[in-house]
């Protein structure tokens, strides 16, 4: 049974409170999923992949909402999955920000306050209900109360993002997110052109394969072509490494975006538009890659068993290539995810 909670940054911790009071409330049996949390969405998880998931699996969505979060597009497209799913919706109100308040769609889900004395045992009410437990569980209230009022107060009196993030607008994370994924195709560059330099070696293993005139000096050839492939398994590895530490800080990157304000300027829109070239070109490039990997994989597994270092290097090879087409796969998820995104906010 899964509870989502759909947040913006500053509202990072009150999440967490939240998350913490319903896990223990219903003894574990009630999986709350924060994705600032880094028990939710830790290293090497795919960002798109992990919320998605965790979309799926929500019984009860809740929202937290503040003058500010509500107008954020990304806590609009998550309420959106959730509406689109039928997973009852829960708006909980703060800072400023009253059930009467609530823009439509918002409006229309029956909302709690958070500074509510009543709060805590109205959502574990509603909780209890939507997740379909037997009965309320027994827990301290005030104790939940005074730790939600403080959560409250920290985003009364801090700003939320740190003051370098705070004083970026659309456009500087914008900018930001195009490095990072110049940063991935730079990288992939390098990969494919060690790719094909490989791609060379193999060929010409089969060409002197197919001349060799006694078995001895077949398996020397096959023995120079497992050193050479060692040190290029030992490349590939390398690059899944470089690559998952670099797709996650575009991951990170983009996330800021997409819960970033609307974009206001013309140009701000301008560098949507220049995103949106950006990603396509990507998405080429990025697949092509992919192509070629997954073509060098299966000519690999078509080379028969020479000799045993040959052997033992082609299949460290053939399994970090198949390391590197999942991150393909991811990348090109993400981008696809983001296009979208994109195409659907107006002017």
């Amino acid at each position: 049974m899964g509870v989502f909670i759909s947040h913006i940054a500053p509202e990072a911790h009150l999440a967490a409170v939240l998350k913490k009071w319903i896990e223990d409330a219903f003894l574990g049996q009630a999986d709350v999923f924060v994705s600032s949390d880094h028990d939710d969405i830790t290293a090497g998880d795919q960002w798109f992949q992990r919320i998605g998931q965790a979309l799926g699996d929500a019984k009860v969505l809740l929202v937290i909402c503040s003058t500010e979060s509500v107008h954020r597009p990304w806590i609009n497209f998550e309420t959106g999955a959730g509406h689109m799913k039928e997973v009852p919706i829960i708006p909980i109100c703060h800072t400023g920000m009253t059930k009467t308040k609530l823009p439509k769609p918002l409006l229309f889900f029956q909302a709690l306050d958070a500074d509510e004395n009543d709060f805590s045992s109205k959502l574990m009410a509603a909780l209890t209900k939507h997740l379909a437990f037997p009965r309320e569980p027994r827990i301290p209230y005030q104790e939940m109360k005074d730790e939600v009022h403080k959560a409250l107060s920290e985003i009364a009196d801090e700003t939320g993002y740190p003051s370098q993030e705070l004083e970026m607008g659309f456009l500087d994370h914008s900018v930001k997110m195009e490095e990072r994924i110049a940063e991935l195709t730079s990288l992939m560059t390098t990969c494919g052109e060690d790719a094909r330099d490989f791609t060379i070696e193999i060929r010409d293993f089969v060409d002197r394969k197919n001349e060799a005139r006694s078995s001895r000096y077949l398996r020397r050839v096959a023995k120079e072509f497992g050193i050479k492939g060692g040190t290029y398994a030992q490349k590939v590895e390398l690059w899944n490494e470089e690559y998952q530490e670099n797709l996650s800080s575009a991951e990170q990157s983009i996330q800021y975006v997409m819960r970033f304000q609307k974009p206001k300027s013309e140009a701000d829109w301008e560098a949507v538009d220049e995103i949106l070239a950006v990603l396509e070109s990507s998405e080429k490039s990025f697949s092509e890659l992919k192509n070629a990997v997954v073509e060098a994989r299966r000519n690999l597994r078509d080379i028969p068993n020479y000799q045993e270092h040959m052997t033992r290097s082609i299949n460290k090879i053939i399994s970090h290539y198949g390391a590197l087409i999942s991150n393909l796969d991811s990348t090109l998820e993400m981008f696809r995810h983001v296009r979208l995104y994109l195409n659907s906010l107006q002017r």
